[in-house]
């Protein structure tokens, strides 16, 4: 169990840091509209809707892991109540 615990964990933190380095390439296009930026007022509205899709892949990738993990914890409890009986 310790093994899907660190495996989970591992994974975890994997998708964690992709989301942030997409995140960072979002904020420096920002950043880069901001310094070219006239007068004409900047739509953020692409930047937004990029953050939120990358969001709702960290959530799925997230959620898919714990499941895993649930899976194998009810898999573990019941291996150990098979071989008590």
């Amino acid at each position: 169990m310790e093994v899907a615990e660190r495996h989970a964990e591992k994974k975890s933190i994997a998708l964690i840091e992709a989301y942030k380095k997409e995140e960072k390439v979002v904020y420096r296009e920002i950043e880069k509209k901001k310094a070219e930026q006239t007068h004409e007022r900047i739509n953020f509205d692409p930047f937004e809707e990029k953050l939120k899709a990358k969001i709702h892949e960290l959530n799925r990738g997230l959620m898919d892991i714990e499941i895993k993990l649930q899976q194998a914890l009810t898999d573990s409890r019941n291996a150990f109540f098979r071989h008590v009986q």
